[in-house]
């Protein structure tokens, strides 16, 4: 409620695309992917197409329009960012994720690749991996793995804060659950209302086999009702680990609809959680 008020009191004096890129933020939090999408439409107007701000707003804007299914308008907004900002990582990741979910994983892995050649960035590093792991590229998913570690171990060095983003790294390729979980509560006594913190020690939690513990986590995590389909899938896998069936079948049939290509990782645990649970299987979760 108070980051509402503020974010109000930000569109009185200036609705520039600052403050309209906060609305869409908190619209996505809130579950509102329409919502978030209006608001980065007026953001993208409100920059006028120029410098990385902008393209950072339109990068955004592709990420809900994938995660709404829109997936030509994700990459219009991709392009466009990056011909504002040929730089900017996180619309180049997002071109890879289009390419993935479209079954062109050797070419999401090329331009994978190139990126992180030039640039080492953590999210398109593991990204990365996880396609190599699924084309059975296994020794080049390790050294693409390694260098997330590396990278992180650098970017702590240099005072970034890394917890969150390397406790699900750890619980999913990295050190194993006792590190994860380590990682993950220290993420989440950093941020005690950051429902993705809360996310990463659930997750945590349940890898190493405590999903008693992470039910309370989880389900702070999920208060604010996002459409985020990793947030869901770790809620179905620890509802399920809990014997709360009815809850999981809910959270990953969220999952499913929402976003089915959600991660590369994952995909094929949650078909296998779906057939569990008695729940249809979509295509992208059965894809080798």
């Amino acid at each position: 409620r108070a980051a509402t008020r503020r974010l109000e009191q930000m569109l009185e004096v200036d609705p520039g695309l600052p403050a309209l890129s906060r609305t869409s933020y908190l619209r996505e939090l809130h579950g509102d992917l329409d919502g978030a999408v209006l608001a980065l439409q007026q953001a993208d107007v409100a920059g006028a197409s120029r410098g990385p701000a902008a393209a950072a707003a339109l990068t955004l804007l592709g990420d809900v329009l994938r995660k709404r299914g829109d997936d030509g308008a994700a990459e219009a907004a991709y392009q466009r960012a990056l011909r504002i900002y040929p730089e900017l990582i996180a619309a180049e990741v997002g071109i890879a994720r289009l390419l993935a979910s479209d079954g062109n994983r050797p070419r999401a892995i090329k331009v994978l690749t190139a990126l992180t050649e030039r640039l080492p960035q953590p999210a398109a590093l593991t990204l990365l991996g996880e396609l190599l792991a699924l084309e059975g590229r296994e020794a080049e998913a390790a050294d693409a793995f390694a260098l997330v570690e590396a990278t992180a171990a650098l970017q702590r060095d240099a005072g970034q804060d890394t917890d969150l983003e390397m406790a699900l790294f750890a619980a999913d390729h990295g050190d194993g659950p006792a590190a994860a979980v380590r990682l993950g509560r220290r993420a989440w006594r950093a941020r005690p209302d950051n429902i993705y913190a809360a996310d990463a020690l659930a997750w945590a939690l349940h890898r190493a086999g405590r999903d008693t513990e992470a039910l309370p986590l989880m389900r702070r995590a999920l208060r604010l009702g996002t459409s985020d389909a990793l947030l869901r899938y770790h809620a179905a896998e620890v509802f399920a680990g809990a014997g709360r069936d009815q809850q999981a079948r809910q959270q990953l049939r969220e999952a499913r609809d929402t976003d089915p290509w959600f991660s590369p990782h994952h995909q094929p645990s949650a078909g296998a959680l779906a057939r569990q649970l008695g729940l249809r299987v979509p295509p992208a979760w059965t894809r080798p």
